[in-house]
């Protein structure tokens, strides 16, 4: 029974990735074979764009035991407002689009 409560924590450990590879102190993930941009963003609920300019990357190219940040540091100047957004309709369209092809066979 012990040894079972110990395989099975091991198991959530890993699934969980309680040893991901991450550091919350300094808020980086050293990349692991077979981790891509999109995964590390979708992990840490950032966009790919952002993971690229924190790391200044010019290409999606990542490499395993690369350090990368996955937050921005926390500045002490306040954050910009979000400006308001307008609800005032200007004008609404209602479109119709129409596609053609040659060799189409009607069934």
């Amino acid at each position: 029974m012990k040894k079972t409560m110990i395989t099975f924590s091991l198991v959530l450990m890993s699934l969980f990735g309680v040893a991901s590879g991450a550091s919350a102190a300094t808020n980086t993930y050293t990349v692991k074979s077979g981790d891509s941009l999109y995964k590390i963003a979708k992990t840490y609920k950032v966009s790919v764009s952002q993971l690229k300019q924190w790391n200044n990357l010019k290409s999606d190219s990542i490499h395993p035991k690369q350090v990368l940040k996955v937050s921005q540091a926390k500045s002490s100047m306040p954050a910009k407002a979000a400006p308001a957004k307008s609800s005032n309709v200007v004008k609404e369209f209602k479109v119709t689009a129409t596609a053609y092809t040659a060799n189409c066979k009607y069934t």
